[in-house]
């Protein structure tokens, strides 16, 4: 088993103004990274202007992993006001195949200036199955400027392992670290190593079920991105220790996988997979309920935690339109009055919800950098519902960084 802070130790940061590209001394470039990012790419579209995006590369995938592989183009030449781009990728395998995995794609668009580095939304959604061999695998870009007359290249580098699990985190604060930061670099390697760690909570007393809705979001999104480890969880069972086994469980009732086989389990353990099954889990992109309202939105807090994708920032927003709710909720609370029935039951409970939401996104946004320029994108570009614009206006009054 390998040590986590050997697999921290290996994530590479792209900087795209230095990944080697063609050699024209600053003139049109081309860059490509293999990534574990979300591949619907709101971490760079999502952003406000100005605004530079943190692009982590994957230096080592697994059999059956999906990632992506991205391209960038630098000074990409502008005539009235549009760009033109032309480009293919191919992969080299270990044994120097190569293999044109993209052709001749167009990319073309409008650009303010010459300077803005430009990405494609046509990714290659790779995946190396079993009759790949391991090694080093490079992909490879060739890039054309149609306007420029211009040619650049660029290439990554990725080495295909055999899943070796690592060994689980121990250290409680590094637990609690590694959840917050996740999102900025997404790794199944650390998913695995924090999941099975003894400090990483599942339950929460007090709450629906007991259950740390916050977490649980997390971990259903994260292994969602990570199936392949589904498989070589499920083969562990069997010599898994007692709260390992307990976590295996709760992973497949809430992925809603197939079951762990009744003849594996102790007596205890089928009582707690039946009840994880008949669990009352909210679907936090359903309608919002009158009771686990909350624990939606913690859901989707932990979402954002382990993607870090603009959909449950946005969904979370959603609830912000209730302000006439969250001053009926206030009146009733200062009154200490209870709802005379349903409607003003959902009418209060919506109103806490808006309350609550407010002050997640509010201190999201100081405490994560990308949910603070989410926040921002969707003031700048109107994707609020209209009555809150205002509730955020602190956030959109900051100025965001610039490249």
């Amino acid at each position: 088993m390998r040590k986590i802070k050997d697999i921290l130790k290996a994530a590479a940061l792209l900087c795209l103004a230095c990944q080697a590209a063609d050699a024209s001394g600053g003139g049109f470039s081309a860059h490509i990274a293999a990534s574990t990012l979300d591949p619907k790419m709101e971490w760079w579209f999502n952003l406000p202007a100005d605004s530079a995006p943190n692009i982590v590369e994957t230096p080592r995938v697994y059999f059956h992993q999906n990632f992506s592989v991205f391209p960038f183009f630098e000074k990409a030449a502008v005539r009235d006001g549009n760009f033109d781009i032309q480009y293919s990728v191919y992969s080299i395998a270990p044994d120097g195949r190569r293999t044109k995995v993209s052709d001749n794609i167009s990319l073309k668009g409008k650009k303010a200036g010459k300077d803005i580095i430009v990405a494609s939304t046509k990714y290659v959604a790779a995946c190396f199955d079993r009759n790949s061999p391991e090694g080093l695998y490079t992909f490879e870009i060739e890039a054309r400027d149609e306007i420029a007359k211009k040619t650049a290249t660029a290439k990554t580098t990725v080495r295909l392992s055999e899943w070796v699990s690592p060994i689980p985190m121990t250290d409680k604060k590094l637990v609690a670290d590694t959840v917050l930061k996740f999102y900025e670099n997404p790794s199944p390697d650390v998913l695995y190593s924090l999941f099975f760690s003894n400090e990483f909570d599942l339950e929460q007393k007090g709450a629906p079920n007991d259950l740390n809705f916050i977490n649980l979001g997390f971990v259903r999104a994260a292994f969602k991105r990570n199936e392949f480890l589904l498989s070589p969880i499920r083969d562990s069972f069997a010599q898994s220790k007692p709260l390992d086994r307990a976590k295996i469980i709760f992973l497949f009732a809430i992925l809603d996988e197939a079951r762990v086989d009744d003849t594996l389990l102790t007596p205890a353990e089928r009582k707690y997979q039946d009840a994880m099954r008949r669990a009352d889990i909210p679907d936090p992109y359903k309608e919002w309920d009158t009771v686990l309202g909350a624990a939606q939105i913690d859901m989707l807090t932990g979402e954002f935690l382990a993607d870090g994708t603009f959909r449950p920032i946005r969904r979370i927003m959603d609830l912000l339109s209730y302000v006439d709710e969250a001053k009926f909720a206030q009146k009733m609370m200062s009154e200490r009055k209870k709802p005379a029935d349903k409607d003003e039951m959902k009418k209060m409970m919506l109103g806490l919800y808006h309350i609550a939401a407010l002050k997640s996104l509010l201190t999201g946004a100081e405490r994560f950098p990308l949910m603070k320029k989410y926040c921002q994108w969707a003031i700048e570009n109107k994707a609020l519902p209209n009555s809150t614009y205002e509730l955020l206006g602190g956030i959109a009054k900051e100025q965001p960084q610039g490249k």
